[in-house]
């Protein structure tokens, strides 16, 4: 994308698989017999990899048996969509195939992929989502400081009106952009003065302990999003 340098990237899989053959009705020998022997190993190692994923409690899933699913792997399991085309015989001599095609192709119709865009976000995108987030977590401090203040009105024997207790979603919503430290304190003083008994010291430094854990989260975030910001400038200017 030129105006937001944002790119997308993807791969795109196109597989002809071949069929299954018994060997009693084609009568094959020499190479074509080994030939057969290596496709019907190569698409039973396919049957038992969308097995093991249609199944979805097992924790090992074979992609290393053959090659084919070595290729197929990020297909089938992967960050990826997948169309699958399973071709039967309506010939009552193939019977045989045509059912195990088609339970075949029932066992790969149950495997579910959650898949995401392949998005590579430049340095300014990162810095943005880092700022939404850091607002993000300015409102969720508000709204602990007055969930503690209105826990401790409740353990000191007070009851909370209800249209004076915090309604976490309506406040996440109503948050006031950006609101710093010291506004949060302050809302906080006012709960506490408004006749809500100030917080156990030991609650105190464990609240206290959890913020400075969560600031130093942000320095390393923000450090971070610097050090790739340098990287990619390094980058630009090699290739210019």
């Amino acid at each position: 994308n030129v105006e937001s340098e944002k790119k997308l990237h993807g791969k795109l899989y196109l597989v002809d698989l071949a069929g299954s053959e018994k060997v009693s009705k084609t009568g094959a020998e020499g190479a074509v017999l080994d030939e057969a022997k290596n496709i019907n190993k190569s698409l039973s190692a396919l049957g038992n990899v969308i097995a093991a994923l249609a199944d979805g409690n097992k924790s090992h899933v074979p992609y290393r048996d053959s090659k084919l699913t070595r290729i197929l792997q990020e297909s089938l399991g992967g960050n990826a969509r997948t169309t699958m085309v399973i071709c039967c015989s309506p010939a009552s001599y193939n019977e045989g195939e045509t059912k195990s095609t088609l339970l075949f192709g029932q066992r790969a119709k149950t495997i579910k992929n959650v898949v995401s865009v392949n998005e590579e976000l430049t340095a300014e995108e990162w810095k943005r989502r880092y700022e939404r987030e850091k607002e993000k977590n300015n409102k969720m401090k508000l709204i602990i400081l007055k969930l503690e203040a209105e826990l401790q009105s409740w353990r000191n024997g007070k009851s909370v009106p209800v249209e004076e207790q915090v309604d976490v979603k309506t406040a996440a919503m109503e948050g006031e952009p950006g609101q710093t430290q010291a506004a949060m304190q302050s809302s906080f003083i006012g709960l506490v003065s408004g006749g809500v008994s100030a917080i156990p010291e030991a609650e105190k430094a464990q609240f206290e302990e959890e913020k400075l854990k969560l600031y130093q989260q942000l320095d390393d975030k923000d450090d971070e999003i610097n050090s790739q910001g340098q990287l990619i400038e390094k980058l630009r200017e090699q290739m210019l």
